[in-house]
């Protein structure tokens, strides 16, 4: 099973953005109108995060640089008086981060779950306690959640590697890259193949090549056999309808998403292609335009009701 479009919302400490019910594409790879060295940045920061990714999931990487170099693009299509900020010397560090991280640190999440260092490419104004509008503060990170049947948002305090959190993160979060784990933030850790799991503790992750299976104890990733997740098969494989099967590449016949490498999608009549699920590939739509067929720019969000973009409100 790979991850699905949210009926509603995509969200992420950057994004906020209206999702089609259909799954349908809605955007591809743009650069137009990005200064050349925010450009080079983002496509950077892309491409060091593919490499990573691919070389630990088996993904292809010209189709693993694309997605997430336009996922990044799409960040710096943000940065513009009264919207984002960006700083290039942060842009060495988070690439430094992320080549360090090992592969149980990697996963194929959607938004990428980046290294800390990577919170100080690309940031907001809004202090502690406003609402993310455009985005939050350094030092603060974006709370994201339901209030009243609708999307609110508040800036909370980043919290580091060491400081206290909690399961309900109303006055604080883990910075990216970090997990609340024992009711501190931490970074998670590897645990040897054969060796006992839990579950429900994010730091304590399997080693590359394993996951924690229902015998609470770290078994190597599947090439055949039952499972729910994808992250249950081996790299290279995928769970599809109940059993892990080798992920088809572009152009492969295919009846489900499940069937198809990461980043690509099962499109009509049928064939496995590039064009991924989500819409972090166009430049987003502001305050009162219409989000039905285009998303909305950073902290803003698509209304339910009336699919134009609006502020989200500060939650209380």
């Amino acid at each position: 099973m790979k991850p699905h479009c949210l009926n509603a919302l995509v969200l992420s400490a950057l994004f906020v953005l209206g999702c089609s019910e259909t799954e349908e594409v809605v955007g591809k790879q743009h650069d137009a109108g990005i200064p050349a060295e925010l450009l080079e940045s983002a496509q950077r920061l892309g491409t060091a995060w593919a490499g990573k990714e691919a070389a630990c999931e088996k993904a292809e990487l010209e189709l693993t640089r694309a997605y997430w170099t336009a996922f990044f693009e799409n960040q710096a299509a943000a940065v513009a008086p009264g919207g984002l900020l960006f700083d290039p010397a942060a842009v060495t560090p988070c690439v430094a981060a992320m080549e360090s991280l090992a592969c149980h640190e990697v996963g194929l999440s959607i938004p990428p779950v980046l290294p800390a260092a990577c919170d100080e490419v690309f940031y907001g104004t809004a202090a502690i306690g406003e609402p993310c509008n455009p985005g939050c503060e350094r030092g603060a990170t974006c709370l994201l959640a339901r209030q009243s049947d609708a999307w609110c948002s508040r800036c909370v305090k980043r919290l580091v590697e060491g400081e206290v959190c909690t399961d309900e993160p109303a006055e604080g979060r883990c910075a990216s890259g970090l997990v609340c784990s024992g009711g501190k933030c931490a970074r998670p850790r590897a645990i040897e193949q054969g060796q006992p799991c839990d579950r429900f503790d994010a730091a304590a992750v399997c080693e590359a090549g394993s996951y924690c299976a229902e015998s609470e104890l770290c078994e190597p990733r599947k090439t055949s056999g039952g499972c729910f997740w994808s992250d249950e098969c081996a790299p290279g494989y995928s769970c599809v309808e109940g059993g892990c099967q080798r992920w088809k590449s572009r152009g492969a016949t295919c009846s489900s998403p499940d069937e198809c490498e990461p980043h690509a999608s099962c499109s009509d009549p049928g064939g496995c292609d590039a064009e991924p699920f989500f819409v972090f590939f166009k430049a987003g739509v502001g305050v009162g335009q219409s989000c039905a067929e285009d998303p909305c720019q950073p902290a803003l969000a698509c209304s339910e009701q009336s699919s134009v973009c609006e502020l989200l409100p500060r939650c209380e």
